[in-house]
Parts: C-alpha cells; sequence; structure tokens
C-alpha cells in the first residue's frame, strides 16, 4: 500500500462530496475507483476512516489516502489522441518531440489525454520517478524534469528513476542545461539582444506574466538566424535561449521587445494577430530545436535535437514562396 498524507486548502473552496475532493486531487483515477477506495475503508479524514463517498469535507482537511501498489498511476483514462515521437533513449533517459496541443501534465483544466499519460502506458516504469511518492502532485508528473507549454512543440526530457530526476534537477538549478528554441517572431531583431527583466503574473490577469521590478529573474538571449518580409512586413527567425526557466519566459520577453511570437493569442498585438492569421498560424510559433546537457551518468555531453513540425515548416514555405514572387 502507498499512503499519501494531504492537506488541502486550495482544491475546493466550500463544504464538498468526499469523491469529488478525492476526484479533484487524483484525476487520473477514474470516479468508480475512487468510490471503491472510499467504501473499503482506505480513506482517513483528520485521521478518521469515513466510507460514505457523500460525505462533505471542509477546506483545509488533512487526507490520508491509502492506494494498492498496483493502483498508483495505471488507474484511469489513458489515451491520447497526439503521438509524441522517441528522439533518444536509455536505461537513465527519455527525451521526447513534443508535437503542438499536447499537455504535459494534468491540471486543474486538463486531467487527461496528456504526455505523463503517454509516459506511464508506454514507460510504465518512469511511475517510480518522482520526487516525493506522498506527495500527490508529485505523482502526477513522474519523470518531469521541464515542461513545454501545451502549444509550444519540441524537445522535452524525461527521467526514467528518482536518482536521475534529482540529478537532473540539480542540472537545471545550476544552469547546466543549455535550451535552444526556434521561433518567428514580427518585427525586424536585427542584431542579438540579452535581455534580463524579472517576471511575475499580472494582476488583471493571473494566466500571463509582465514585466515587474518585484518579479523573479528572468534571462533570454534572442539572436536572428534571418530576417523575412511577408507583404512588407518584416518577421525575423530567431534562435532563443532562455538562461532562466519562468512561466511563458520567451513569449513574455519577445512581446516586451515589441517582437510578439506569431500565432501567440495571448501575448500579442493587433498587428501580430493579422499577420498570424494571414499565414494560417494557429498556434505560437514557438520550438524548442535542442537542449545540450551531460548525461547525469556516463557524464558524456548530449545534443538533442527536434525537426520542426508540419504547421510550422509550412508557414516557413509559404514565407518563402511570398517572398520569391
Amino acid at each position: 500500500m502507498i499512503a499519501l498524507n494531504v492537506l488541502q486548502k486550495k482544491f475546493w473552496q466550500q463544504k464538498t462530496r468526499l469523491d469529488k475532493a478525492l476526484k479533484s486531487l487524483l484525476p487520473q483515477i477514474s470516479r468508480n475507483k475512487i468510490q471503491s477506495l472510499i467504501e473499503e475503508g482506505k480513506i482517513l479524514v483528520d485521521g478518521k476512516k469515513i466510507q460514505d463517498p457523500s460525505f462533505k469535507v471542509r477546506p483545509g482537511v488533512s487526507l490520508t489516502i491509502f492506494l494498492p501498489e498496483e493502483t498508483k498511476q495505471q488507474e484511469g483514462k489513458y489515451f491520447i489522441t497526439i503521438q509524441p515521437l522517441i528522439l533518444y533513449e536509455d536505461d537513465y533517459l527519455l527525451a521526447i518531440n513534443k508535437p503542438p496541443g499536447l499537455v504535459v501534465h494534468p491540471a486543474a483544466g486538463h486531467k487527461e489525454d496528456t504526455l505523463v499519460d503517454y509516459l506511464l502506458k508506454e514507460k510504465p516504469e518512469i511511475a517510480e520517478a518522482v520526487y516525493d511518492k506522498k506527495n500527490p502532485v508529485s505523482l502526477l508528473r513522474p519523470g518531469l524534469i521541464h515542461r513545454l507549454d501545451k502549444d509550444t512543440s519540441g524537445v522535452i526530457i524525461i527521467a526514467k528513476n528518482q536518482q536521475v530526476l534529482k540529478e537532473m534537477a540539480k542540472k537545471v538549478e545550476k544552469r547546466q542545461i543549455q535550451k535552444h528554441y526556434l521561433s518567428l517572431l514580427l518585427g525586424e531583431l536585427k542584431e542579438p539582444i540579452l535581455l534580463n527583466k524579472p517576471l511575475a503574473r499580472e494582476k488583471t490577469n493571473r494566466f500571463k506574466m509582465a514585466i515587474n521590478k518585484n518579479g523573479k529573474e528572468a534571462i533570454t538571449y534572442f539572436f536572428p538566424e534571418k530576417i523575412f518580409y511577408f507583404k512588407k512586413t518584416p518577421l525575423t527567425l530567431a534562435n532563443i535561449q532562455p538562461y532562466t526557466g519562468r512561466t511563458h519566459q520567451i513569449r513574455a520577453h519577445a512581446l516586451f521587445l515589441n517582437l510578439p511570437v506569431l500565432g501567440d493569442k495571448l501575448y500579442s498585438t493587433s498587428l501580430s494577430q493579422k499577420i498570424s492569421e494571414e499565414l494560417g498560424a494557429k498556434r505560437q510559433l514557438l520550438h524548442a530545436q535542442s537542449l545540450i546537457f551531460k548525461h547525469p551518468v556516463t557524464k558524456k555531453e548530449l545534443v538533442i535535437t527536434a525537426p520542426l513540425p508540419k504547421d510550422f515548416s509550412d508557414i516557413m514555405k509559404k514565407i518563402d514562396k511570398t517572398e520569391n514572387k
């Protein structure tokens, strides 16, 4: 048995049925299975066994959940509509080329059909690669060393065991993993720019990041690869290196420079929206092209590269044709 001890204060704001509360905590486990666990006496509320799924729990209660070993994260719906591609694999690491549109891990707004679902189905050993086996949030993110936004494509690295996960986390903390992104920006980036501007969540839109002197350090290097013209509007294909890993860092910094990522609906201008529509960019044209780091076990340098996805490459071809007319 695995015992998960949880003190919950944010998943529900008022008295809620116990089975619903547990489902919000463990979206990978089916509702029927959760009800069975309750009826079998596998759930403690503030240390007391509760066997009624309709029992109302208040915010902030302590929940103890006893999961059978075979359950772990194998319960629930493991169905994925967008298949990722494996770029590299050994006994310790797995590198995936994440397609655009694929959510990395279960969250409040998207509880299934994620990269984690795919990993647990195809590589079940990754279920052991978690920071804390007693933390339900950690259990929902097995193997994850870093993340990519839903509509960002490219390389994402997965650890296959807990020790490798922790070693890779140290590399992230020490900035020992080089990340190279390719992006199509609105505007003309004539020379490299190293931008050091702290980021914090906007007060009026908590889903959006903005420059804030009281925010967390955020450093991004923008390097122009090539400048194009689409209907006389300058566009820049840029190689972008984030030295820190803040939420939406590249997208927020690009907008600050008045070089918004084309296709980006959140960090956009009226002109970038117009050009994106004309190009047929339905998501942000941001691709994690390569990661460079020393292997945590062999100590050899790894360079893992992901080819551009079809939607991005098709838009580049469209721009080339327009320029050559």
